[in-house]
Parts: C-alpha cells; sequence; structure tokens
C-alpha cells in the first residue's frame, strides 16, 4: 500500500487546481447528507408537533437546499476526478511503454506479447479506478461518514454508542477478506495476461493452424485457460460480495437495539421525537457510506496488485545500457570481425 501511494501520488500533485475543486465538491456531498438527516428532527418537532407555521416555510426550502447541494457537489467530485485520473494513466501507459522499449532482445523473447499488452493496458486501467474513482469515493464517504456520525452523536451519545458499536466490530473480517481478494486479483490478472497470450498467438499463427487443421485443438487449449479464469474470478467475486451480507447483519442487530432503547426513551421523555427519528435517519444513512468504504478498501487491493505488476517493469534495469559517450571524429568505416 505505502509503494503504491509514494509512488502514484506525485503524479496527482501536478493537479492541485483539479483537486481543490473536486474537494470542494466532496464536502458539499457530506455537509448535504449530514444536514438532510438533520433536518428531520425541525421536520417533525416544529411542524407536526409544534404545528409552527413559519417553519413550515422555511423547512421545505432548505431540504430542497441540501439534496441540490448534495447533488452539485457530486458532480463536480466526479468530473474533475475523472479528468485527474484519465490523464494520470495517459501519462503512465506513455511511460510504461517507453520503459519497456529499452529493454534487451532476450527480454522480449522471455516475455509474451499478450502480458506486455496485458501490462500496458489492463493493469494500468486497474490503477486508474483507483486514482479517480476509487481515492476520491474514500474520501467523500470517509467525510459524509464523519458528518453522520457527528449527527448521531449530537443527537444521542447514548444511542450513538449502541449504534456505533458495529464499525469496530466489522473492521477484522473486513481486513482479512481484503487480504484474500489482493491474492486472488493477481492470479486473475495474470490468467488474463494467459488469455491475450493465447488470442495473439492463434491470430499471429492462423496460416500454420489452418495448414495443420489444428483449430479445435487451439479451441481446446484457449477453453482450458478460459475456465482457470473464470474459477479464480468467481473466487474473486465470493470473497469480495462478503462484505455486504457481513454489515446488513451487523447493522441491523445495532438499529434494532438502538430502536428498542430509544422507543424506552421516547416514551419516557428523555428524548423528542423528532431527535429520535433524526437519529435513526442519520443511522441509516450512514451504514451506506460505511460499506462503501469496506467495499472500497477491497477494491484498491485489485489496485494494489496491478501495481505490484506495473512497478515490475518500472523498476527494471535494462541488461544493455545505451552508451554515453559521443564520437566527435568522422566514422571512416564499420567493419564486423
Amino acid at each position: 500500500m505505502k509503494q503504491f501511494f509514494r509512488y502514484f501520488l506525485p503524479y496527482v500533485k501536478n493537479y492541485k487546481l483539479y483537486l481543490f475543486y473536486s474537494i470542494v465538491g466532496t464536502i458539499l456531498v457530506a455537509g448535504a447528507s449530514a444536514a438532510s438527516a438533520y433536518l428531520v428532527k425541525p421536520v417533525l418537532d416544529d411542524i407536526f408537533i409544534k404545528k409552527d407555521t413559519t417553519m413550515l416555510q422555511i423547512l421545505p426550502f432548505l431540504v430542497v437546499l441540501a439534496y441540490f447541494a448534495k447533488g452539485a457537489g457530486a458532480w463536480i467530485q466526479s468530473y474533475y476526478m475523472n479528468f485527474v485520473g484519465q490523464n494520470i494513466v495517459r501519462q503512465l501507459k506513455e511511460t510504461l511503454l517507453e520503459k519497456i522499449l529499452t529493454f534487451e532482445m532476450d527480454f522480449f523473447n522471455r516475455y509474451r506479447k499478450g502480458e506486455l499488452i496485458s501490462r500496458v493496458m489492463n493493469d494500468v486501467s486497474a490503477i486508474q479506478n483507483a486514482i479517480s474513482s476509487y481515492l476520491v469515493e474514500g474520501v467523500k464517504h470517509g467525510l459524509t461518514t464523519l458528518g453522520l456520525v457527528g449527527v448521531v452523536i449530537y443527537q444521542s451519545p447514548e444511542l450513538a454508542f449502541y449504534g456505533l458499536v458495529v464499525m469496530p466490530l466489522a473492521l477484522y473480517p473486513i481486513s482479512r477478506i481484503a487480504k484474500s481478494m489482493r491474492k486472488n486479483s493477481k492470479k486473475l490478472q495474470e490468467k488474463s495476461a494467459d488469455l491475450s497470450s493465447k488470442l495473439i498467438e492463434i491470430f499471429n499463427n492462423m496460416e500454420l493452424i489452418k495448414a495443420s487443421a489444428g483449430e479445435k485443438m487451439e479451441c481446446q487449449q484457449f477453453a482450458n485457460y478460459n475456465k482457470e479464469w473464470f474459477k479464480i474470478s468467481m473466487k474473486t467475486v465470493k470473497v469480495s460480495e462478503l462484505t455486504s451480507p457481513l454489515m446488513e447483519t451487523l447493522g441491523a442487530i445495532a438499529i434494532a437495539v438502538v430502536i428498542v432503547i430509544g422507543g424506552h426513551k421516547v416514551i419516557e421523555d428523555e428524548i423528542s421525537t423528532g431527535a429520535f427519528f433524526s437519529f435513526v435517519t442519520a443511522l441509516f444513512m450512514l451504514y451506506t457510506p460505511f460499506k462503501a468504504l469496506n467495499n472500497l478498501y477491497g477494491k484498491f487491493q485489485i489496485a494494489f496488485a496491478a501495481s505490484d505488476r506495473i512497478l515490475e517493469m518500472l523498476n527494471r534495469r535494462a541488461r544493455i545500457q545505451d552508451g554515453t559517450k559521443e564520437l566527435t571524429t568522422q566514422i571512416q568505416k564499420i567493419a564486423f570481425k
């Protein structure tokens, strides 16, 4: 993880203005999400219970404003981060190809064409998702989580303890899932390279395959590679999709406990109806960004696995180095002995 951010974050620093716009959009999303949860309290307490006509005129406008700010912020954040991510990937593809072309012929004899194409195209695309999507999504969901946690604690610190206890409980199984995903993702990228290499081999030798009637044999070999890719792909899906039911179950238990304890507090007038529903709304909204953060942590493992393969190429030194001396005298002849 440290190696990934140490190498790729310098690319991001070249787009400070675009990052600033994206951060502004992210703050709008987080702030509007927290505000929409908080507004449940005055809507219930002031309008439906106290019958306040003044608040009836003000609060609907604030609700519309909150959701407009959320939508505008999401668009700003998405556009500018995608611009940054795709531009960085463009540079990275050019850098990787430039580096590969400096290697000696023995390197190209040992590596299959499909594998090299996969490293330049597929692996770099996985990096693009991490830079343009996952990174900013992580910031957005992180700020939204903090904002909603603030609303939850503000409305009832005691109920917040029962509602938020699920977060630390989920960290250990999620870290185990992420570790497994990184391992499977690396295998999946290697199998994708095998598929690409086999296709290039088939299409480059079509005359020989036709002449020797080897179509069935080639199809069988490709099918074997494809089955291996499918098995690893489904193993990755099986592991990654464990996050959602885990969070749903833990979240449901926490919310059930909150409803029981909070219901007693409302009945005994220890907390207002509006404050309780504002708390529950914020808690329901909170599990969405928290669950998204957990999913992103797993997806980052795919990018980390891809970065390992990319950095293997970028950190490799050519065995045959180009000369640095310039010949100033005129060359009379060249002879090979």
